[in-house]
């Protein structure tokens, strides 16, 4: 009744120890699973169920922007990247399927985005080069700039709002860190 829980599988020492509601990036999935199951089927239960998942990341939302305990990677804070860049998507593709079926209930999901976006992924994260892995982590990671971009996108296609200087810079992050030779040539470190 509070959101999905449960333990997080992966290499890092901390991701088993906490199980309980995460708004990280494991709601991107879920939201946007459902998006895509209701514009294939158009059966409504998977809408339903799209915005219950979107309801539970605005109802664990903090007065800050961040979501409740979004990352596991150093315990169960607030603050996760890209998790939190991950929830904005789902709620921003959420909204953005709401809006197209006109259906008021969009604006509570994209404004939930907005808040996050404005006040912890440019707020705190930006740092005019770049997004930065924390605030006291000034490390650009190629993949937590990429989930930015498409947060982003999503945003500015919804709000009609210029992105076009952050998206540039954080897809420089990601070139400059594109191996340039070796059998990983073109991949990402």
């Amino acid at each position: 009744d509070r959101g999905y829980t449960g333990k997080i599988s992966h290499w890092w020492d901390s991701c088993l120890l906490y199980d309980d509601v995460m708004i990280d990036w494991r709601y991107e999935g879920i939201i946007c699973g459902y998006v895509n199951l209701y514009r294939k089927t158009r059966d409504k239960k998977w809408l339903e169920r799209a915005v219950k998942a979107g309801a539970d990341c605005v109802r664990n939302q903090l007065p800050t922007g961040n979501f409740l305990n979004s990352n596991f990677q150093i315990g169960a804070i607030e603050g996760g990247t890209p998790h939190e860049a991950g929830v904005d998507i789902g709620l921003l593709e959420l909204a953005k399927l709401l809006k197209e079926i006109k259906n008021e209930r969009w604006k509570k999901y994209f404004l939930s985005a907005e808040k996050n976006i404005k006040n912890y992924l440019i707020g705190q994260l930006w740092n005019g080069g770049g997004f930065q892995d924390q605030p006291w982590n000034p490390v650009l990671v190629p993949n937590k700039n990429a989930t930015i971009i498409e947060a982003l996108l999503l945003y500015g296609e919804l709000s009609r709002k210029n992105m076009k200087k952050y998206i540039e810079k954080a897809g420089q992050v990601i070139i400059k860190a594109q191996v340039q030779e070796g059998p990983a040539k073109g991949g990402i470190i």
